[in-house]
């Protein structure tokens, strides 16, 4: 959740920003997406539109769940424009 870690300790919070704790999320964040990735790469490679579309929904999902909304709304584009 480093994103969402990120904006609640943002220069106008109160909360004091751990950068142990940020390198941590930002670290499990990286190793989660890159499964995702392959995981995407493998389903382009070898299986059919759904697969992909499972893929790219998984990776949306994550990306909501750790709070970041940039990335979140650019999975959810490319899954609207593979349709």
């Amino acid at each position: 959740m480093a994103p969402y870690y990120r904006s609640i300790t943002s220069s106008s919070s109160v909360l004091p920003l751990d950068t142990t704790l940020l390198e941590s999320l930002e670290k499990a964040n990286e190793d989660e997406l890159k499964v995702l990735d392959e995981r995407l790469q493998e389903a382009e490679k070898q299986e059919g539109e759904s697969e992909i579309s499972d893929a790219l929904k998984a990776r949306a999902n994550y990306l909501t769940r750790i709070g970041d909304k940039v990335s979140k709304l650019v999975a959810y584009l490319n899954l609207i424009h593979r349709k």
